[in-house]
């Protein structure tokens, strides 16, 4: 199997996966609507669900696809490529049905939807600023996790949930009780995780979490390409 068959492949896969969260959200929104006897219905927060998803597509299709694409000949580098391309490609096809539904159909069909536009608070938010955040939150949630899946493979599966459940301690007891014996709150803390995202007492400016997304796609693709070269994978 040459690299755009495979390419190809992991497309489709993709995409059907897609199709099928659209067609679940679709039938809810439907049935809402059938049920209250209004016909808009307003999804609120439909972008975390997307977000969610690009999280789960890797964790759930890497494992299979890997020694599917190994036995058919291609090299680990070729078929992490293809991954995060496919990956790649999927995340910017979710953003662009997210800009769709938030500015083309009108906010009183999705005007609630757009992840950014609720986190921030700004209904007014450009349809590009729109797009470039939606694109590099779902990049960043896909490749986090396709490198996470190589990871995975490469250690197994009950070292990986030990490491997982290691860092969850950290980031959600460790950093914090550190955070409040020095400054006596976690405040610090919260508010330089906000001001990182673009979220200060002077404003909000989604913009600025282009940066830490694309600081997140550039460790992801550095992390997973070094593990995949270095992964065994059992017939």
């Amino acid at each position: 199997m040459k690299f755009k068959a495979a390419l190809r492949y992991q497309l489709v896969e993709l995409l059907q996966s897609a199709v099928a969260f659209c067609v679940i959200v679709g039938a809810v929104v439907v049935a809402v609507c059938i049920l209250t006897g209004s016909l808009w219905f307003q999804v609120p927060l439909l972008g975390v669900l997307v977000v969610i998803l690009m999280l789960r597509l890797p964790l759930s299709l890497f494992s299979d696809d890997m020694r599917f694409l190994l036995h058919m000949g291609l090299t680990r580098a070729q078929v992490y490529a293809s991954s995060a391309v496919a990956f790649a490609v999927t995340a910017l096809l979710f953003a662009l049905l997210e800009v769709v539904c938030s500015h083309a159909l009108g906010p009183a069909w999705m005007g609630s939807s757009s992840f950014a536009r609720s986190l921030y608070g700004i209904q007014s938010l450009g349809v590009l600023v729109d797009f470039a955040w939606m694109f590099g939150a779902n990049l960043a949630a896909a490749l986090t996790a396709l490198a996470l899946a190589i990871v995975r493979v490469k250690v197994g599966k009950k070292w990986f949930l030990a490491g997982l459940a290691a860092v969850a301690i950290l980031a959600l007891l460790v950093i914090p009780a550190i955070c409040e014996a020095l400054f006596g709150n976690i405040l610090p803390l919260a508010e330089g995780t906000a001001g990182l995202f673009g979220v200060t007492a002077a404003g909000a400016d989604p913009t600025r979490a282009l940066f830490p997304f694309a600081v997140a796609v550039v460790l992801a693709v550095l992390a997973g390409y070094f593990v995949v070269k270095r992964v065994e994978v059992r017939a």
